[in-house]
């Protein structure tokens, strides 16, 4: 039986480093498979007590992180967040228009004699707001896939050879041929592959 004093001695413990982006992003993806905090905390060797107090210790408040969450939590909640949501949303802006940041960097360089060039001086940086037309295809395809009933019927073509069935279940019968057109093209070419034989 182990003595309770010497339980864990000896057994080194894991350090994760909960800012490193490749651990957020496995971190996100194993949340957006559906693992839950302590079966992440499994996968990675440590306890889920030290999961849990990593998750919930604040970081700096910034624009982009108003509530000042950790790393941790935001790369959780980012990867339990419906990714069709997120897709929906994107293939919607596009389909309806919407506005990109396009940056423009101007640069300067000189070339000297010997064909080398000096190192490059950044003269100017442009941030310039672009408006996107909407996007017909992308239009198509929300439209097709939100109101299939609607927009992805497919019409029924029906032709009095088939006796009323539908053209992709049954091929159109000939039953008789009244009349064949040749042009002359094809007059001159049959005389021409016939003086050959």
């Amino acid at each position: 039986m182990a003595d309770k004093n010497n339980s864990g001695k000896g057994i080194p413990k894991v350090r994760l480093d909960y800012t490193d982006i490749d651990f957020l992003i496995e971190v996100e993806g194993f949340a957006r498979d559906g693992y839950d905090d302590q079966q992440i905390a499994e996968i990675f060797n440590v306890s889920s007590n030290t999961f849990s107090r990593n998750k919930i210790k604040k970081s700096q408040i910034t624009k982009d992180n108003p509530k000042g969450e950790s790393l941790l939590s935001r790369a959780l909640k980012k990867g339990r967040k419906p990714l069709s949501v997120y897709v929906e949303n994107s293939l919607l802006k596009r389909a309806s228009g919407m506005t990109v940041k396009k940056h423009t960097t101007t640069s300067k360089y000189l070339v000297l004699p010997d064909g080398t060039q000096t190192e490059t001086k950044i003269i100017q940086t442009i941030s310039e707001e672009i408006e996107l037309p909407p996007d017909t295809t992308a239009a198509i395809f929300w439209l097709k896939n939100h109101k299939p009933n609607v927009y992805n019927c497919q019409p029924i073509r029906f032709d009095a050879t088939t006796s009323g069935k539908d053209l992709n279940d049954a091929l159109p019968k000939i039953i008789k041929i009244e009349h064949v057109m040749i042009s002359d093209k094809e007059i001159e070419k049959f005389d021409i592959e016939s003086s050959m034989d």
